[in-house]
């Protein structure tokens, strides 16, 4: 397993498998309004770092992935007008499914809002002897006109941009971004979905090889009608005794507590679907996501299981030729 390095500035150095902390201040919190993602960045190491690290997450002969790539490739053969050769992957995150496409031959650029993502996904991408561009920005930075064959706006991307005006805008940049005939891939979170556990936290607990326990944990809470949403993440490292026992398992003898909190807008599929259409596109096909990489996958989807009305849902969009 490959380990990055990220020093976020405290004193007393932890390990963390595939991330290497430091510790005196016992809380790191993030905000997205405030375009901060230390904490993000953290817990999304250790995430990959759970789920077997880029080697296994990013192996494209094992599931989910697999099935991710199936549908993206299905995709581009059918409703593309061109050949799909060219991508933009906006929020491309540590690269799990950049790297994946990278090695089957597309021309992937990244774009991330995270500074420390970027990095990360620029040192994953030279460690695998690939290159590619991967830059700092998101879906409102898009200055590219008709350069791709396909942008991809994956994870819920959409979801963290904050009004419905700032939606529509950056869905017109997508648009302007691809060659006419060429696709947008919506990765939509499915705001009927996560009705059932708005204010429940789902907490799961996982071990390290050095046998330190993670507990990693969601909570959402509606903050308006208009699909405004409150996500908190953390996670939590509990540190091991000298005699390398574990402490006991009380809050105060917890260590380092990772906490992330977006505010998101998040619609009903059929509301994207609109928004995508007065954005120029063509919406063309709608489908179930499967599942996504990581730690959560062995619990089914993290927001609602019903497969009438999944958490995340594919708009396949086409710029009109």
């Amino acid at each position: 397993m490959r380990s990055q390095t990220h020093d976020l500035g405290y004193p007393w150095i932890v390990p963390l498998g595939g991330v290497v902390c430091r510790v005196g201040a016992r809380t790191v919190c993030s905000d997205s309004r405030e375009r901060d993602f230390a904490a993000s960045h953290a817990i999304a190491e250790l995430e990959l770092t759970l789920a077997g690290g880029l080697e296994v997450v990013g192996d494209p002969g094992l599931e989910p992935l697999r099935s991710e790539l199936a549908a993206l490739e299905r995709a581009f053969a059918s409703f593309a007008r061109l050949e799909v050769r060219e991508l933009l992957e906006v929020g491309c995150g540590l690269g799990t499914l950049l790297i994946p496409l990278l090695r089957r031959g597309y021309w992937v650029t990244g774009l991330d809002l995270q500074s420390e993502a970027v990095e990360s996904c620029r040192a994953r991408v030279a460690d695998e002897g690939l290159s590619t561009r991967v830059d700092h920005g998101d879906a409102r930075t898009v200055y590219a006109e008709a350069t791709y064959d396909a942008a991809l706006m994956m994870r819920g991307m959409l979801a963290l941009l904050p009004t419905e005006d700032a939606q529509l805008e950056s869905l017109r940049r997508l648009r302007r971004a691809v060659r006419p005939g060429g696709l947008v891939i919506i990765d939509h979170r499915n705001l009927l979905s996560m009705w059932p556990v708005f204010g429940r936290k789902l907490v799961r607990r996982e071990q390290l090889e050095d046998g330190r326990d993670v507990e990693l944990g969601r909570q959402a809470t509606v903050i308006s009608i208009e699909g405004r949403v409150h996500e908190r993440r953390w996670a939590r490292l509990r540190l091991s005794g000298a005699d390398g026992t574990r402490e006991g398992d009380t809050k105060a003898e917890w260590g380092v507590l990772w906490e992330q909190h977006d505010h998101l807008r998040i619609t009903t599929i059929s509301e994207t679907c609109s928004l995508v259409r007065r954005a120029g596109l063509e919406v063309l096909h709608v489908e179930p996501h499967p599942k996504a990489t990581g730690p959560w996958h062995g619990v089914g989807a993290l927001f609602g299981t019903n497969s009438d009305d999944p958490s995340h849902a594919w708009v396949v969009a086409r710029r009109p030729v």
